[in-house]
């Protein structure tokens, strides 16, 4: 793609949490997120479905024999998925990008379809750049991610806040990190 094939293919995952980074706090700066902590529902039913359901993801993966191309023994990994991950993409798709396009179109319903297919396809570039063997991971990633990103953007509608969404992204990603190591 304009002739930056082999750069892009040369780039660390941080790098492009990097421009996430710059991209959430220019964007906070202009658009104020509120931090409101989720109700009394949220604790009871939505962390535990969170954490099934990433479970289920690592599980079902394993089903239709998709390998999974994280070491997730790896505590690099581990802190990705664990912190960085919830952290700037909530930040990024629940907050900044969610304000802006809400602020534009005014219907949350849209909002909520068009930041979850922006999710769903900021894991599907990977596609471009991981062998040939995880295109398969890929594509069922950016299913699950998909489905995962209305979820967190009902948690986000709900409560007006990102809080809660990456709250239960880190407990979505926390299942699936516990599945791979039982």
């Amino acid at each position: 793609v304009f002739g930056l094939d082999g750069w892009w293919r040369s780039q660390n995952v941080y790098w492009f949490y990097g421009f996430e980074a710059v991209f959430v706090l220019a964007t906070s700066a202009l658009i104020r997120p509120k931090w409101i902590l989720p109700k009394d529902g949220f604790w009871r039913f939505g962390l535990p479905v969170a954490a099934a359901s990433g479970i289920a993801a690592y599980k079902v993966a394993g089903l239709l024999g998709i390998s999974i191309p994280f070491d997730l023994s790896n505590a690099q990994t581990v802190l990705h998925l664990l912190v960085l991950a919830p952290i700037l993409e909530e930040l990024v798709f629940r907050s900044a990008l969610w304000d802006l396009i809400q602020s534009l179109l005014k219907q949350e319903q849209v909002t909520l379809v068009l930041t979850s297919l922006a999710f769903a396809a900021g894991h599907f570039v990977a596609y471009f750049s991981v062998p040939e063997a995880f295109h398969g991971f890929i594509l069922y990633q950016t299913i699950y991610v998909f489905l995962l990103a209305l979820g967190l953007g009902l948690s986000r509608k709900a409560s007006s806040s990102p809080l809660g969404s990456v709250l239960l992204h880190f407990q979505f990603n926390l299942g699936f990190f516990v599945a791979s190591q039982i």
